[in-house]
């Protein structure tokens, strides 16, 4: 297959355009958390979908792309969902509560992947 072909080869061009929309919602949403002073709320969500995504590969068995999102999208509202609630009730800003957060729901992964024995 020749540069030319590649270059307008269906698969190309989707992904290309997939990597624009995706460039360009991340940059938007990027600036309004940055505002918002909630770029680190924003990390803690990013890292707490990886463990969503094990619970839906285990809950179904196979790669299934909707279990594996329905998975990443409960994982991650309910990391917003926690940050939130504890950032209101102990007053406690949001910047300080991403590392904790973030060290919480990833722990359950260190502890399925440890060794046995």
């Amino acid at each position: 297959m020749t540069n030319k072909e590649l270059l307008y080869a269906a698969s190309t061009i989707w992904v290309v355009i997939a990597a624009v929309l995706l460039g360009v919602t991340c940059g938007i949403l990027g600036c309004f958390m940055i505002l918002r002073r909630q770029s680190l709320l924003g990390d803690a969500i990013g890292h707490s979908v990886l463990p969503g995504v094990c619970l839906g590969f285990l809950a179904v068995g196979t790669k299934s792309t909707p279990a594996l999102l329905l998975g990443a999208l409960i994982a991650g509202l309910l990391a917003a969902a926690l940050a939130l609630l504890i950032s209101a009730a102990c007053r406690f800003p949001l910047h300080g509560l991403a590392e904790p957060l973030l060290r919480s729901l990833t722990a359950p992964l260190s502890h399925a992947n440890a060794d046995p024995g």
